[in-house]
């Protein structure tokens, strides 16, 4: 989904009562950490997002189609059973399935 579609689709709506509860608690917890702590928190909180933008450009330097299989192609299909296996997982459905 594009991001203006995700922003169309969401716009005027206010997060969960769960999700905002939830991070609530996580910038509580923040707030009581050392600097070094959460810096490791931070980096942490953005391997996943490092892990998606890598799996983008990756996605984007395969050829047309009807080239052979790459390594790259593998990748990227062993990257969407991952992501197909996290949403999955309870903790993930209880953040990203609120609506």
């Amino acid at each position: 989904m594009l991001p203006s579609h995700r922003t169309a689709l969401h716009a005027g709506k206010e997060p969960s009562g769960k999700l905002r509860k939830g991070w609530k608690i996580v910038n509580r917890r923040r707030e009581k950490l050392s600097p070094e702590e959460r810096a490791e928190a931070e980096s942490n909180e953005r391997f996943f997002w490092n892990l998606l933008q890598a799996f983008l450009s990756v996605l984007d330097s395969i050829g047309p189609l009807g080239s052979p299989v790459s390594a790259s192609v593998r990748y990227c299909e062993r990257f969407l059973e991952l992501l197909v296996d996290v949403l999955a997982l309870l903790t993930s459905r209880r953040y990203l399935n609120t609506g």
